[in-house]
Parts: structure tokens; sequence; C-alpha cells
């Protein structure tokens, strides 16, 4: 990725976070505001999919 590049994607990163905060009073990223993170790199998604409809079967 080229310098220019980058730097245009952390403006963009930046306006949505202002835009976040200001309209819903949070911070954005902050992991208290999602009811569900799932960290997609330490398995593949078909296992995880699998692992979440369990536990919400579980919860029925």
């Amino acid at each position: 990725m080229r310098r220019q590049d980058a730097e245009r994607a952390g403006q963009g990163k930046r306006k949505k976070s202002r835009y976040y905060n200001y309209y819903t009073g949070r911070k954005w990223g902050e992991p208290a505001n999602y009811d569900l993170v799932v960290n997609t790199g330490r398995a593949p998604l078909n296992k995880i999919a699998d692992a979440i409809i369990k536990y919400i079967d579980t919860l029925k």
C-alpha cells in the first residue's frame, strides 16, 4: 500500500470514529459496544458459524 493510500484510509477511519462517537455517545472500537466479537483468524468461518449456532440453540 502506498503511503498516500494509507494516509487516506486513516483519515476515513478517523471520520467514522468521530461520527460514531458523536451520534452514539459511545467510543468507537470499544469492545463493550458489541454483542459479539469473534477473532476469525483463529478458526475457519464455518466452524465459528457452527459454534455460534450451537450456542444459540442452547439458549432456546
